[in-house]
């Protein structure tokens, strides 16, 4: 087991600070998370499902935060949630069997995939709606390729999941990105139980780290409605450059 100093500890409290405030937002928190994992030292699947466990954490903090503000559909984010679940049962699966040489250029691939997809992230005022304005088979359907995706990686899947929820609903960002930790949290259920099992978690790198989750969770919802995500996409576009060129220079 890789030995861990002050430094590192403290490296990773603040990473996951970041990474819970802006992740409990518009999501992204795993690519932060999984980038300074890998820096750390860490192998790519270690540092995925110890990243995932983190992550069950962050999702779970936001989905209680975001219903204390009354933001919850509970019936129709639960329906796709438990597809979504479905789905990362057989992701997680895919992902503990991986080569981690290709699967570094396989994350390395995604990451770039999320750079272009950072400029929609746009945000929405409007009211808040209990209705699903696509057909439901479409909807449920979408919940299990969404899980399949946060199963196998995860990283920005409550990003993900915002832009299939609005656009699948007719629901407001903030709606839909409160809905999606919902979702998260179902997903990253399933995948950590599965990565613990699989013996890819290391719980010395985890704890320090999921302080600080927590704690961002916190600063992020109660921020999500005072301030704008214009910073956190500029981040968002700093850790994925940084994380691709790391996995491409260091794969494995």
């Amino acid at each position: 087991m890789l030995e861990m100093s002050w430094i590192i500890m403290g490296v990773l409290f603040f990473s996951g600070l970041i990474a819970g405030t802006f992740g409990s937002v518009v999501g992204g928190g795993a690519i932060l998370m999984i980038a300074m994992y890998s820096l750390a030292g860490l192998p790519i699947i270690q540092a995925i499902g110890t990243t995932h466990v983190n992550g069950l954490l962050l999702e779970g903090v936001s989905t209680t935060l975001f219903a204390r503000k009354k933001l919850m559909v509970w019936k129709h984010t639960m329906a796709f949630a438990v597809m979504a679940s479905i789905g990362a049962v057989f992701g997680s699966n895919l992902v503990v069997n991986f080569d981690p040489k290709y699967l570094s250029y396989i994350v390395a691939g995604i990451m770039v995939v999320l750079l272009f997809l950072i400029p929609r992230l746009k945000g929405d005022s409007s009211i808040l709606p209990g209705t699903i304005k696509n057909n439901k088979v479409v909807f449920l359907t979408s919940g299990l390729v969404l899980g399949l995706y946060g199963g196998f990686y995860g990283a920005a899947l409550s990003t993900f999941a915002i832009f299939l929820i609005t656009y699948l609903t007719g629901w407001n960002t903030l709606t839909s990105a409160a809905n999606s930790h919902l979702v998260s949290f179902f997903v990253t259920l399933i995948s950590s139980y599965i990565f613990i099992t699989n013996g890819v978690v290391n719980w010395v790198y985890l704890v320090p780290m999921a302080f600080g989750v927590v704690l961002g969770a916190f600063i992020g919802v109660n921020w999500a409605t005072r301030f704008g995500s214009r910073w956190v996409k500029i981040l968002l576009a700093v850790v994925i450059i940084a994380s691709t060129i790391n996995l491409i220079l260091n794969p494995g």
